[in-house]
């Protein structure tokens, strides 16, 4: 696997932040690469930030592009592919948050980086730089990392238990929609759509058919697709183009290549 070429790997998150921060890992070679390595990182509309201490990284959501050799980033909450290429020597280390949570450690609401892709500093998050400079010479990445997010965890944003509510009906019934959500849990569309551009930063409606595509995705690799069409039924499309559509929305090829390129690996 590609993945292995940088020598991927998940590092420890503690107890404490288990239920605001996704993953922290680490890429890292010790030799320089033979030419430019891409890799797609499919949305669940979590934001995150990239320490990059080795050559440079290409980031692309959409059209735009950024590209930084030793640098911070901020990637935000998209409904698009995020690419990543690596260049030379890699080493980068990454934190992810959850779709809901990376607004607990940032000023703004989450719409406000919809789609960001962009260097960072201290007039982001307070310290970056010092972890930057401590990642450089740390032994212990994990401890770093998760010692510096357990103290930017902002004691002004409150914890909202409608969206949890939300949340939780999303995940338990993937044909769930919007009218659906606001009765359920006694509120407005309205009212949705305001938690959603605060705490997530996509709308309510592109959330929704993320978690089709990543249920078709997780299909998938699962070899459990024996019918395009009765798959795609079975996520609430009753005309396949309508999803062939969607799904090239999110992840910029057509449902059948996606699965002829998972068969080949």
């Amino acid at each position: 696997m590609d993945l292995d070429k940088i020598n991927f790997n998940m590092l420890e998150v503690s107890e404490e932040l288990k239920q605001l921060v996704q993953s922290i890992w680490i890429v890292q070679t010790d030799y320089e690469l033979e030419g430019p390595l891409e890799f797609k990182v499919l949305t669940d509309c979590a934001s995150g930030l990239i320490f990059n201490l080795g050559d440079k990284i290409e980031y692309q959501i959409d059209q735009k592009r950024e590209e930084h050799s030793q640098e911070i980033v901020f990637s935000g909450p998209s409904k698009k592919l995020l690419r990543f290429i690596f260049h030379g020597k890699v080493k980068a280390i990454g934190i992810r948050f959850f779709p809901s949570t990376g607004y607990f450690f940032l000023k703004n609401d989450m719409k406000n980086y919809r789609d960001l892709i962009s260097k960072v500093d201290d007039d982001f998050i307070n310290g970056l730089s010092l972890l930057y400079k401590e990642l450089q010479e740390s032994t212990d990445i994990s401890k770093s990392v998760n010692h510096f997010l357990k103290e930017r965890i902002r004691s002004d944003k409150k914890y909202s238990v409608l969206l949890n509510n939300i949340l939780k009906d999303i995940n338990n019934n993937h044909l769930i929609d919007l009218n659906e959500l606001a009765s359920k849990n006694q509120t407005s569309l309205r009212q949705i759509q305001r938690l959603f551009n605060t705490y997530i930063g996509v709308t309510p409606l592109d959330f929704l058919k993320l978690k089709k595509i990543n249920k078709f995705k997780d299909s998938v690799i699962n070899k459990e697709i024996i019918n395009i069409v009765d798959e795609t039924n079975d996520l609430g499309y009753y005309d396949q183009s309508h999803f062939t559509r969607d799904f090239k929305i999110f992840m910029e090829e057509t449902p059948k290549k996606y699965i002829k390129i998972k068969k080949k690996r």
